[in-house]
């Protein structure tokens, strides 16, 4: 609004009044411009940081952010076959391969209407935890999990990105006694601490390989 515009809607007013919604005139224009130059200001260094060559912290490594579901029947712990044949057994290689980093988010009656030679009925578990390759690797090899070519719609809610959405890997075992599936979302850190940040990679790229390292 210009003063002369400003000057004809308060003509009705009094000279206090005019005088008033004049300097309110002045400041709104003058917050505008200040806000505007910010703005610019922000962008322009926007711009300059996402043009600035990658500043090499540290080397690269890669977690793995997982949501592993698990049902079965909850015993005294057993093997069959080289096989986890209950939930207890599949919990203590949890905490073998990432101890307490893991966190149960559900728990409870399985949705599965099946119990074992025993007669005991199958119990419902999630678990989430951001995992290291060695970590992941030993917790592959202890229950059986591979890296399956099976697209995937990604996971929701994964740790490590909030409640958003984030491309994952389908992880697998074959068991007759146990149904146990992850999904597994492999990220590249660069830096440590404070200096630790996400390094954007080619997501095909990073799938392939993860397949590759963790194939049945």
């Amino acid at each position: 609004m210009n003063a002369t515009k400003t000057a004809k809607t308060t003509k009705h007013l009094s000279p206090w009044h005019r005088a008033l919604a004049l300097r309110a005139t002045r400041l709104a224009r003058q917050r505008y411009a200040e806000t505007t130059s910010q703005l610019f200001r922000a962008t322009a260094a926007y711009d300059r940081e996402r043009s600035r060559p990658l500043q090499r912290t540290g080397p690269y490594r890669v977690a793995y952010s997982i949501i592993l579901t698990m049902d079965g029947p909850y015993g005294d712990g057993g093997w069959a076959f080289g096989e986890a044949t209950d939930l207890r057994t599949l919990i203590a290689d949890l905490r073998k391969n990432g101890g307490r980093k893991w966190r149960v988010t559900e728990a409870g009656e399985s949705e599965y209407d099946i119990g074992d030679d025993k007669g005991r009925p199958w119990r419902h578990r999630k678990y989430v935890a951001i995992l290291t390759a060695a970590e992941l690797k030993g917790l592959s090899d202890d229950m059986g999990l591979y890296a399956s070519e099976t697209e995937t719609m990604g996971s929701l809610g994964a740790p490590g990105f909030g409640w958003g959405w984030s491309p994952a890997i389908s992880f697998e075992v074959d068991s007759p006694y146990v149904s146990l599936s992850a999904y597994v979302t492999p990220v590249v850190l660069e830096g440590k601490g404070k200096r630790e940040r996400f390094v954007e990679v080619d997501w095909d790229k990073l799938a392939k390989a993860t397949r590759a390292k963790f194939a049945g």
